[in-house]
């Protein structure tokens, strides 16, 4: 069967657009946990990216030639980011979004529907972007069983840079406990679905390190950017900082998810101690 997907551009996404591209990211989510977190900017543009410094390119089609491409552009309201969408009989059924961080750096991220893969929709809406942006430095994240995705970022010149892991905690294993004196939540609310919550740990009156968690969903958080400062690391702290946080996200929650770059061996180690373990990988590539 021959599908023949109508490409567009916006610079200004409508609410109704917002939503098919939202119900598209949901039903990707459901077959693949390791994919970032959706959300919108000022004026409802839409963002999607893992963090502030990577994002994440799922689901991806075969390299091959593009389909046909005939551009519906918007007024352009608010420059950032940029949406590219392709459209089968009237159907939104994958786009790729760009973020924008300054004049040189660009984050890019998209989803194509299960039945419409395969079908060189995300190589086009990729051609597109490049031709439009190719000064840009371009970093995307894809998880490691894509192999259909990783051949289209290698065809398209892409190089692999580096390796993430997902590593996953049961708190099934964990006992209940409050937080001890020395660890303290010093901003957010763990019933807040939109908000970070920053717990720090106090050592002799002196701030050692620092982690932040998020809701995923109603059973899973996730714990990023953990830190010890560098003249207290060695000695335990993190350890102990986080073994008092799960300890204590584990009265209302059912696992903690946490990212970790490949070579960060001592990071990775200090997880497993802790009871974490691999469930699954993403590559790194640049342009």
């Amino acid at each position: 069967m021959t599908f023949i997907f109508d490409m567009k551009k916006s610079y200004a996404i409508s609410k109704d657009l917002r939503e098919i591209c939202t119900n598209i990211y949901e039903i990707c989510k459901n077959e693949n946990q390791y994919i970032p977190q959706l959300f919108f900017g000022e004026n409802e543009a839409l963002s999607v990216s893992c963090d502030d410094s990577e994002s994440v390119l799922c689901n991806g089609s075969t390299p091959g030639s593009s389909s046909p491409v005939s551009y519906d552009d918007s007024n352009r309201v608010n420059p950032l980011p940029v949406l590219y969408y392709g459209v089968h009989e009237g159907k939104t059924v994958g786009f790729l979004s760009a973020d924008f961080y300054n004049n040189e750096i660009v984050d890019i991220c998209g989803y194509v529907l299960p039945k419409y893969r395969k079908l060189n929709l995300m190589s086009s809406l990729l051609d597109s972007f490049l031709t439009d942006y190719n000064d840009f430095y371009i970093s995307a994240m894809l998880n490691s069983k894509n192999s259909t995705g990783c051949a289209v970022l290698s065809h398209l010149g892409f190089e692999k840079t580096a390796t993430e892991y997902m590593m996953k905690f049961s708190l099934s294993s964990a006992c209940y406990k409050t937080l001890p004196k020395y660890v303290k939540i010093v901003d957010g609310n763990l019933e807040s679905t939109t908000q970070s919550v920053k717990f720090e740990m106090v050592s002799q009156g002196a701030t050692v390190g620092s982690c932040l968690i998020e809701l995923f969903n109603d059973r899973t958080v996730c714990i990023h950017d953990v830190l010890v400062f560098d003249k207290y690391r060695g000695m335990g702290y993190g350890f102990k900082m986080l073994d008092a946080v799960i300890s204590y996200l584990s009265k209302d929650h059912t696992y903690v998810l946490l990212h970790v770059s490949g070579d960060n061996k001592p990071a990775i180690s200090l997880y497993k101690k802790l009871g974490f373990v691999v469930v699954d990988s993403a590559e790194i590539y640049e342009m």
